[in-house]
């Protein structure tokens, strides 16, 4: 119904981002498409069929698959698409990241592995930043906190809605990315609030 709605402005493409081939073919496909907002929000909170993990119960491939897909597939998608990005008029990505990720604010020992994921998407998308500065692309690149939201992860008495979350972080964060403390680099929650590394 939303590509329905929108002919000419929204495609959808198959993509799974632990698979090389999936990115590479989602690339070639938007090679010639300028993208003003790409918006990375790939996230699992535990591997599949696997409960949340807490120290005492952790495995190796607990932190393999949600790394794998939280952190090594958005890179690789932005990787891929930073041209497009750079060839657009906004020239914004945007990364779907966690308040769990605030180590300033870490007060439990819930969901290791996808705090840790987060932790490391945040830093790994200071790289967009750098390579922006360094090549004067003026792609601007920021770490989002979407709050806790009623999907599939956040289950059904979080307290925010999809549609208010998206809201929000529209209206106070990445439609404000030209204000002076939205910067590039930047870690924020769904209000614009900046949160603690």
């Amino acid at each position: 119904k939303l590509q329905e709605d929108n002919k000419g402005r929204i495609s959808i493409e198959k993509l799974d981002v632990t698979k090389n081939e999936e990115i590479d073919n989602v690339a070639k496909s938007l090679k010639d498409k300028p993208i003003d907002i790409l918006l990375l929000n790939a996230g699992i909170i535990h591997s599949p069929g696997k409960g949340s993990r807490k120290l005492g119960t952790l495995e190796r491939d607990d932190f393999l698959d949600v790394y794998n897909v939280n952190v090594v597939g958005p890179m690789l998608l932005g990787q891929a698409l930073y041209d497009t990005v750079k060839a657009s008029k906004r020239k914004q990505i945007i990364g779907i990241t966690s308040g769990l990720s605030s180590i300033s604010d870490c007060g439990s020992n819930y969901a290791v592995p996808y705090r840790c994921s987060k932790v490391a998407l945040n830093m790994a998308f200071q790289s967009f930043k750098y390579k922006s500065e360094a090549d004067k692309d003026g792609v601007h690149a920021m770490a989002v906190a979407p709050g806790w939201v009623q999907t599939d992860m956040g289950g059904s008495n979080a307290s925010s809605t999809v549609e208010d979350s998206v809201k929000a972080m529209l209206d106070n964060v990445i439609d404000k990315y030209k204000d002076e403390d939205k910067v590039s680099g930047g870690f924020y929650n769904y209000t614009g609030k900046v949160y603690g590394w």
